[in-house]
């Protein structure tokens, strides 16, 4: 489930640009092209739980509100603005997440392909 978080997820809502967010191996969390401001990030997940809880303790108190209004929202299950952390629900059919609002999906969407049948003699 891990190698599933890792990687860029691509936010293209309504913008000419795209914004991503990467999940790097050891827990770090960056965003690029926008949202910026809650650099840097941290993550840990939880696989026996079904949780990632995101911390971005540098983030500004204001800029967390529209995390907090997420809250029951594309996954976001709790927002602790004491120590600025978003917990989701995650699991192997987690493909989007809700960051402040904003729909992230993970760049590399499996392609499900259907085993060779046996021949109908």
């Amino acid at each position: 489930m891990i190698a599933h978080l890792e990687g860029q997820w691509r936010n293209t809502e309504k913008r000419e640009k795209s914004v991503t967010v990467t999940f790097a191996a050891g827990g770090a969390v960056a965003f690029q092209g926008g949202l910026e401001f809650y650099n840097p990030g941290y993550w840990e997940l939880d696989p026996a739980r079904r949780e990632l809880r995101i911390t971005l303790p540098q983030a500004d108190v204001d800029r967390l509100r529209a995390i907090q209004l997420s809250v029951g929202d594309g996954g976001v299950q709790a927002f602790d603005p004491a120590k600025k952390q978003i917990t989701y629900h995650f699991d192997e059919n987690t493909w989007t997440l809700n960051i402040a609002g904003w729909t992230y999906t993970r760049e590399e969407v499996p392609v499900i392909k259907a085993a060779p049948q046996p021949p109908l003699d």
